[in-house]
């Protein structure tokens, strides 16, 4: 006889049997998935994620204290002086000090008590009581120049040329510094310098020139200049005494006056 209750029970057993096989397959194909995608793999050196775009809070927080960490070691660290070697010293250009030197053309004008001094390139005034110094062949020679392009000048107030004395001259050459140069260095070697200027434009009341100034332990002092005043044509002027200051030579040195077309 067929019984309706048996079979309503053999079959919720049998459902109830399969549903929980169904449920458990699931869940073993669910946790084999998921250990096939989760399994961590350790990215290449160069492919290492930056913290700031990681999905791994664990990964990203461990970044974030590591940066804090080396932010902060690195602002306590006092900044360190390297060693570098000491840069040659350099010379400041020099704006235009006057009237250059060179630019002193035409005839020479002369106060009333001055005398004209004639030379084959230029002309120069001093007062009537200044001594001419003799600029003589050997001289005029040691200093590449003839006597006729060469002068000197020593004041009326001046015991000898040791005292106070001025030197103009005229000499080959198209540089003024090449033409200072050996003058120069042999003041550098003086035992007996105490003070020397660079070479480098000078001032001279209101002219200008390249030149250089110098004293000495015993009291002489003096200055140097050159400019170029023509084709291979270069002036030299100097002063130079224990009594010589700019200052007395300025007034002589104002009517200098170049005239090339001369031999």
């Amino acid at each position: 006889m067929f019984c309706l209750h048996c079979f309503r029970l053999n079959h919720f057993r049998w459902s109830r049997a399969a549903t929980l096989g169904v449920i458990a397959a699931l869940l073993l194909a669910a946790c084999r998935g998921r250990e096939e995608v989760d399994l961590p793999v350790r990215p290449a050196d160069d492919e290492l994620p930056a913290f700031e775009g990681t999905s791994d809070p664990a990964l990203s927080q461990t970044l974030q204290a590591e940066a804090a960490s080396t932010a902060a070691w690195v602002a306590e660290q006092g900044a360190q002086p390297t060693a570098t070697d000491e840069p040659f010293p350099t010379l400041a250009a020099t704006a235009a000090l006057g009237t250059p030197i060179a630019s002193l053309t035409g005839q020479c004008e002369l106060p009333g008590d001055f005398v004209l001094h004639l030379r084959d390139t230029f002309c120069i005034g001093a007062p009537a009581a200044w001594k001419p110094l003799n600029i003589d062949g050997g001289l005029a020679a040691s200093l590449n120049t003839t006597p006729g392009q060469a002068i000197g000048l020593q004041p009326d107030w001046a015991a000898d040329a040791d005292t106070c004395s001025l030197l103009i001259y005229v000499t080959t050459g198209d540089s003024a510094e090449a033409n200072l140069q050996a003058t120069y260095n042999s003041f550098v070697n003086r035992a007996d310098l105490a003070e020397l200027s660079p070479v480098q434009p000078q001032a001279l009341g209101d002219l200008m020139a390249t030149g250089f100034t110098w004293a000495s332990s015993s009291g002489e002092s003096g200055g140097i200049y050159a400019d170029v005043i023509g084709i291979n044509r270069v002036v030299r002027i100097s002063y130079r005494g224990t009594e010589c200051g700019l200052d007395e030579v300025l007034p002589v040195l104002s009517t200098l006056r170049f005239n090339m077309s001369q031999p």
